[in-house]
This record gives C-alpha cells, sequence and structure tokens, in this order.
C-alpha cells in the first residue's frame, strides 16, 4: 500500500477517535454562548475589543475582526487542551507497540495527527463563524449588503494559522511528555502565555505568530486617529478581553481591513513552524510512549513517611493532594515554588499580568484533584465511607490549595500593603475550585469539556470579566455569593438526596 493512503487512514482513525470525544455537544453550545458574549449589544456593560472606550460598529468587516483577534488569543488557550494525548492514550491501550511497528513512517502517523487536531479546531471556531451571522442581524448596526468575505477572511487569515501551530506544538509536548497529563496542561498554560506576550508587547521586527498586531494597529488608526510608532498593545489603548464599560459607546464605522500580500504571506510562518514542529517530534524517540522499565530494588536508606494529621477531614485532603502529585513530572514542584517567588515582586507592581498568571498555572493541578476519584473508578468504593457526603467539598478544599500554591509569594508580598486585593486573590480560587465542583457535579470530565474551563479562565480572571473580575477588590463580596451559591447548590444535591451506598461490584 503507498505511503500516503497507510497515511490517509491513520488520519481516517484519529478523525473518528476525535469525534467521539464525549464533551463536543457541550463545547458547541459553550461556542455558541462564546459568540454571543463577543458581540455584545451596544447598551451591554463590558466590551470586548475596544481601542480607548470605542469599537466598530457591528457590520460585517468588523465582526470578522472581532472574532478573528479573539480567536487567535482566546479560543488558543483552550485548543491546548482539545488536542493531542494520542501518546497517553496509546501507552494506555498498549497499541503503542504495534503502531511503532506498522508499515507507516512515525513522521506520517504524527502529521495525521496534528492535521486531524487542526481541523477538529477549525471546525469549532467555524460554529463561531457562522453563529455570528445571526448575531449580526439581531443587534441591527451591519450597514449595506452582506458580505461574507469580510466576514470569514479574518478569521481564515488570523485564526486559522494560529490553531494549526497549537495543534502542531500540542503533538510535539505529547511527545516529549507522553505520560504526564498534568505537565502537558502546564506546559501548554506557560507556552500559551509566552506566545501571547511576544506577539503583543513587543514591535516589529519580531514575528508577529498570532497575527493580530497589525489589524490592532488599523484599527486604532480608524477609531482614533492616531497610533504610536513602534506599535505596542500597552501603549495603543486597545483593550482585547472583556472588559467593563462606563461611558456611552457610539460605535463607529469601520471599513475592514486593509490585506497586503506580504500580509498574506506572513501568515504562512505558523504554519510553517507549526509543520517544522511536528519534524522535530518525529526525530523523538518513540520508546517514550512506552512504559518506564522497572529498575532492580536498590538497598538504600528508608525514608519515613509523611506524618499525616489525625483529623479525618485534613487527612483526606492531604492525601487528595498527594494522589494528584503522583507521577507528576519533577520539573512542577520547581515550578510552583520558582511562580511563588516571582509573585513576591507583584507587591510592587500589582498591575501586572503576572497575578493572573499565578492563579492559571495552579488550574490543572487543582482539576486533577477535583476529578482524580472519577477518573481512578474509586468513587463507588469512597461513597461507602464514613466522610463520602463530605469529601467532594474537601476536595475543593485541596483545589484551592493548588490554585494558591503559585500565588503564595504574591498573597505575602500583597497582604500588609493591599489587603484589599489579597482577599480578591483569595476569594478568586475559591470561585475557581468551586466551579470545578460543578463541573465535577455536570460530570465533566473529558478533554472537550475541560476546554471550556480554560476559556471560562481566560475570560474571567485573565481578561476581566465584565462585573465578575475576580481581581478587583471591589468585586469580592459579590465573587464570594457566586462561590457560596455555588458550593449551596453541590451541597444540595449531595445531602438533599437520600442515597443507597455503591457498593463495587
Amino acid at each position: 500500500m503507498p505511503e500516503f493512503l497507510r497515511a490517509l487512514r491513520f488520519l481516517t482513525l484519529e478523525g473518528r477517535l476525535r469525534a467521539r470525544q464525549g464533551g463536543l455537544p457541550t463545547l458547541l453550545l459553550g461556542m455558541v454562548v462564546v459568540t454571543a458574549l463577543y458581540l455584545p449589544p451596544a447598551d451591554a456593560a463590558y466590551l470586548t475589543l475596544s481601542v480607548d472606550g470605542q469599537r466598530g460598529a457591528y457590520d460585517w468587516a468588523w465582526v470578522g475582526l472581532v472574532t478573528g483577534v479573539l480567536g487567535a488569543l482566546a479560543f488558543s488557550l483552550s485548543a491546548f487542551f482539545l488536542t493531542g494525548r494520542a501518546p497517553q492514550r496509546d501507552a494506555a491501550s498498549g497499541t503503542w507497540a504495534l503502531l511503532a511497528a506498522s508499515p507507516v513512517s512515525r513522521l506520517s502517523l504524527l502529521a495525521a495527527r496534528a492535521v486531524t487536531d487542526t481541523l477538529l479546531l477549525w471546525a469549532l471556531w467555524s460554529v463561531v463563524l457562522i453563529g455570528s451571522v445571526p448575531v449580526i442581524l439581531a443587534r441591527g448596526e451591519t450597514l449595506g449588503r452582506p458580505d461574507l468575505g469580510a466576514l470569514l477572511l479574518p478569521g481564515m487569515l488570523i485564526t486559522f494559522p494560529v490553531l494549526a501551530l497549537i495543534a502542531a506544538l500540542g503533538t510535539l509536548i505529547d511527545t516529549v511528555m507522553p505520560r504526564a497529563r498534568l505537565g502537558r496542561g502546564v506546559a501548554g498554560v506557560l507556552l500559551w502565555t509566552a506566545l501571547v506576550g511576544v506577539s503583543l508587547s513587543t514591535p516589529a521586527p519580531v514575528p508577529d505568530l498570532l497575527g493580530v498586531r497589525e489589524p490592532l494597529r488599523q484599527a486604532t488608526l480608524a477609531l482614533t486617529g492616531q497610533a504610536p510608532q513602534p506599535f505596542t498593545l500597552a501603549a495603543s489603548g486597545v483593550n482585547v478581553g472583556v472588559t467593563t464599560r462606563a461611558a456611552p459607546l457610539t460605535p463607529r464605522p469601520w471599513t475592514g481591513l486593509t490585506w497586503t500580500p506580504a500580509d498574506m504571506a506572513q501568515r504562512g510562518w505558523p504554519l510553517l513552524l507549526g509543520a517544522a514542529l511536528v519534524g522535530v517530534a518525529a526525530l523523538i524517540d518513540p520508546r517514550r510512549g512506552e512504559g518506564r522499565r522497572k529498575r532492580a530494588a536498590r538497598p538504600g536508606r528508608a525514608w519515613r513517611p509523611w506524618t499525616l494529621p489525625a483529623h479525618p477531614a485534613l487527612r483526606l485532603t492531604l492525601l487528595d493532594l498527594r494522589a494528584a502529585l503522583l507521577g507528576a513530572p519533577r520539573w512542577l514542584p520547581v515550578l510552583a515554588v520558582t511562580l511563588g517567588a516571582a509573585g513576591l515582586g507583584v507587591g510592587a507592581n500589582p498591575t501586572s499580568p503576572l497575578l493572573p498568571l499565578l492563579l492559571i498555572a495552579g488550574v490543572p493541578v487543582a482539576a486533577r484533584t477535583v476529578f482524580q476519584g472519577r477518573a481512578a473508578h474509586t468513587d463507588p468504593l469512597l461513597g461507602t465511607t464514613a466522610h463520602a457526603a463530605t469529601l467532594p467539598l474537601l476536595r475543593m478544599g485541596a483545589a484551592t490549595a493548588a490554585l494558591l500554591l503559585p500565588a503564595t509569594g504574591a498573597l505575602l508580598a500583597l497582604l500588609p500593603t493591599r489587603p484589599d486585593l489579597s482577599a480578591a486573590l483569595l476569594a478568586s480560587a475559591l470561585l475557581g475550585a468551586a466551579l470545578l465542583l460543578t463541573l465535577r457535579d455536570l460530570r465533566v470530565t473529558d478533554t472537550a469539556s475541560e476546554s471550556l474551563l480554560f476559556l471560562a479562565w481566560y475570560l474571567g480572571p485573565f481578561n476581566h470579566l465584565g462585573a465578575l473580575d475576580t481581581l478587583n477588590p471591589a468585586h469580592t463580596p459579590l465573587i464570594l455569593t457566586l462561590t457560596a451559591a455555588l458550593t449551596g447548590l453541590h451541597a444540595l444535591r449531595q445531602f438533599g438526596l437520600p442515597r443507597r451506598p455503591e457498593v463495587p461490584a
């Protein structure tokens, strides 16, 4: 059989496996909600893309700009958790040896997986592009005849190459750390943050892999008549993300982006870089997907186990944290300590973007803490214990501790000078743990639905979700109220309905 047909068979197989993700309907519904969030009406209390508090009228060109820019920034974060993890699946099912012995080349196998992930991300983002059409008509700000070209072209030239790069980067991460799901999540968040930071905070001639720098410069010129030279997001007055709006809004007409042949050619750089990353992944030893060889036990010093607290609740909480970190890469605790030390500098600059990053970095550990009982199929057994009803609430406490661990330095630095901001940081961690617990109640456990969590984190603490800006001290009472409501609903679910104890077969 020719190599092309073998690769096509693997591509078809990977596509069928991706399509079987149980959370895809939930994710599609989430994408529809995201479409409405990206395009708020003129009288809404928040904006998603603005220049000095102004935005363009909702014609086809402006909506294409909004979806293109926010797709490259917001959806690319959740895309990390939709792609890859195929080596973990192969190692767990024991099919890696069969794949390694197959006649298809390793490069073709990895390329098929990267292409499948890319097509999945493109299909999901197409839902946003298609869903924006009725939103445009409902807002009633459009001028002239429908222009689908102006709507689709920014998304195709800005978002689609970025999603292809994210898919290739996920393939490389899976090859480097095939067994470390927790490490993969942390590495994805950090690499995404670095990619966004380099693209937005550096002027030309640094390559803009996200493709958002020139469109935002044109938007600044159109809405304000001036743009700083060299153009950087920090000095432009452009806000990308969901922020509150206090002044009355008068949408201004937007004629659309100007795409030169050079601009279009530059959008091929993410595709070329993605292909290079897949090529690098093919050079890595494929035996990394196999289980580690068991070494013979060597006589050594007998280490005493950690002393567990006598209180049952504290004991279960500590055991959950230890189980969540079991098998984690060795650099993960070092990274947490490094972030905690870096957080000491937040006291000098509380507006630094490091503060929301400290919260986001702990999300993979917190998610594993909350969901590990279901993933390990030990929930029926835990349901027979004396503390079965309170165990999820204890896991919420463990998840809060995991979220706060990287932010410990920031809490210590802000407590003497900004107790209000340190309280907001604590409330944000509590809300994050309550949201994780809510997702557990909704049986959201697969990668498709997990990506919604990181999209919510982007719209929340990372980019200020309107009145629910979790890092705004003025909103701390509202955040605590929402946390209490979610926790109360969970407690009602746990204690309100009589249940028979489940005994595993």
